[in-house]
């Protein structure tokens, strides 16, 4: 019968570390002083020109959508939904315009059958975009329609009146509405940057381009 051994091994001697712990010590204390010296701070975006060129949206609150109108009207055979539809913070807008930025209003109109027992059934769906932008030589704002008409006014508050203030959005035709069902009327829109703005180097991986998020408004009625 082989019967292992075991051999125990001796315990190597200790060694000390204390000249090594000392130099992290001291390498520490060197870059705590360096911080406190020399403080981080954002990285200035630098121009074309070599200068610092300062964000048109610094210090000031992003703005948001504020819905004054919602509600069903009929275009010939079409269903349609209405929105009346402003932006608080218009000065943040047009500091950004005039700096350059390219903006995009993201519309999204659904119109769904109401189901007790089983998901909502989707009738139709309808995607549009309406693009927003500034001319320097006009000196007035611009909204380019997905056709490519344009309206163009001097004033950024009366331009978004006359046209995201008034949106007639399709939400299917009467022909694909059966008679006594609830139907819901979801619209959503989003404002986006249409590209980079210009004021970001273009060594920017990551951004991001909403400016102002998705909102989704509902209206239920029977048919």
């Amino acid at each position: 019968m082989l019967i292992p051994s075991v051999k125990r091994r001796g315990i190597p001697p200790r060694r000390t570390y204390q000249g090594g712990f000392l130099v992290l010590l001291k390498f520490l204390f060197f870059f705590l002083c360096f911080l406190c010296i020399f403080p981080a701070s954002a990285p200035a975006q630098i121009s074309e020109g070599g200068t610092a060129a300062v964000r048109a949206d610094s210090g000031q609150a992003k703005p948001s959508f504020i819905l004054n109108n919602f509600y069903l009207s009929s275009n010939e055979n079409m269903l349609t939904a209405r929105l009346a539809v402003s932006i608080d913070n218009l000065r943040y807008l047009n500091d950004i315009l005039r700096d350059g930025a390219r903006l995009v209003l993201e519309c999204e109109s659904r119109l769904y059958r109401k189901r007790t027992l089983w998901a909502d059934a989707l009738v139709a769906e309808h995607i549009f975009s309406s693009n927003l932008q500034y001319d320097h030589l006009q000196r007035s704002f611009i909204i380019f329609s997905a056709s490519g008409a344009f309206i163009s006014k001097p004033s950024l508050e009366e331009l978004l009146q006359s046209t995201w203030g008034n949106l007639e959005m399709p939400l299917a035709e009467f022909s694909n509405l059966e008679k006594d069902e609830t139907y819901a009327a979801i619209v959503s829109l989003e404002l986006k940057h249409a590209e980079m703005p210009p004021w970001l180097t273009k060594n920017v991986f990551f951004w991001s381009d909403t400016l102002v998020p998705r909102q989704e408004y509902e209206l239920e009625f029977d048919y």
